[in-house]
């Protein structure tokens, strides 16, 4: 699926909360009422980013002839930086820059021509990304790995597919950390002719630093035409996934699902539907008892929610929205205090709550 997605990730948690969970309550009244109550204020402007980036001005993120556009993907364990995605005059740079917006620094990853969003391992040491390299049938897609501390970049799979076409078809585009430094990726095959277009396999793969395989953790077929496939128990189709900080579930925004995967009975739960044109990102709190998403909620005016809701979805609470607005890619800290996204200005915009 090869969409711009426009994502809200964030995690927010005052004092010491807990969010419902299956069988019990235990988010407090007071709790709730610091919910309403978002404070959104520019953290960096884009005269600054532009600045640090080298160049005199940006274009708007709604222009429709020269679009730059800055994509937040993660933000350190350590609070210390932000890997980020700069889209400027139609090339492609992933690029590291403090939370402040005072220092940036690109990193080099060679001659690929995209990516799609980076994720920072649990040590800081290393950022995980789906690179592209197109040619005249598309794209190809395979995980690298970039060493933060060497400045050296490898590459993890061996795909040789494109993303779309026939006989044969792969994408590789979502992913992330497990609490213990290994990987985990979601990886679709189309199938060969002469099955319907739009059939194919999703697999869930557990790798370690090398690419080397530990383990499949969920695979399903999905031939097409069948309505009920992404809602079933057995999906693997897992959009926009995130790794929960213990390391127990897998959460994901599949339109028109929000789902999540327990990997102790390798079994998919939906939560909730939802409305998004342009696909959808959930995020966990630190103590992955809740996630955050985001959703477009009208076709007509776009009109932008950021919510955050129990894992059986029986509590939820959208706290931030924007109509018109082009607004998403946020990051959230590992203390759960702060979001931060980009706007349609691309200034970096920070949530917190009073």
């Amino acid at each position: 699926m090869k969409i711009l997605r426009l994502i809200i990730i964030g995690i927010i948690v005052v004092g010491a909360i807990s969010f419902w969970i299956f069988y019990e309550s235990s988010l407090q009244i007071s709790d709730k009422e610091k919910f309403s109550k978002p404070i959104v204020e520019q953290a960096v402007n884009h005269t600054q980013l532009a600045k640090l980036f080298g160049i005199n001005n940006m274009n708007s993120s709604d222009s429709t002839n020269n679009e730059d556009r800055v994509d937040l993907y993660d933000w350190s364990k350590d609070g210390k930086f932000i890997i980020a995605g700069f889209h400027i005059s139609h090339k492609n740079y992933l690029v590291s820059i403090d939370p402040s917006g005072t220092m940036l620094e690109k990193l080099n990853i060679g001659q690929l021509d995209g990516f799609y969003p980076a994720r920072i391992s649990p040590s800081g040491n290393y950022v995980l990304f789906s690179g592209v390299k197109l040619d005249a049938q598309g794209e190809v897609q395979n995980l690298y790995l970039y060493d933060m501390v060497a400045k050296t970049m490898k590459q993890l799979t061996n795909n040789t597919e494109h993303d779309f076409g026939r006989p044969q078809s792969t994408q590789i585009q979502y992913y992330g950390w497990t609490p213990d430094g290994n990987i985990i990726y979601n990886e679709e095959n189309g199938f060969s002719v002469p099955t319907p277009i739009g059939s194919g396999s999703f697999s869930l793969w557990k790798v370690d630093m090398t690419g080397k395989k530990l383990g499949q953790l969920c695979y399903s077929i999905n031939y097409f035409g069948n309505p009920n496939f992404k809602s079933s128990p057995n999906s693997c189709s897992f959009a926009e996934m995130d790794i929960s900080p213990d390391g127990k579930e897998i959460s994901f925004a599949d339109n028109p699902h929000i789902g999540i995967f327990h990997m102790d009975t390798n079994q998919t739960t939906t939560v909730a539907n939802f409305y998004n044109d342009f696909g959808a990102t959930t995020k966990w709190i630190p103590n992955s008892s809740a996630i955050v998403y985001d959703e477009f909620t009208d076709e007509n005016t776009h009109e932008w929610k950021l919510g955050i809701m129990s894992m059986d979805g029986s509590f939820n609470k959208m706290i931030y929205s924007i109509r018109w607005g082009n607004d998403g890619f946020p990051v959230v800290s590992s203390d759960g205090k702060y979001i931060m996204f980009t706007n349609t200005d691309n200034d970096i915009m920070r949530i917190r709550f009073g």
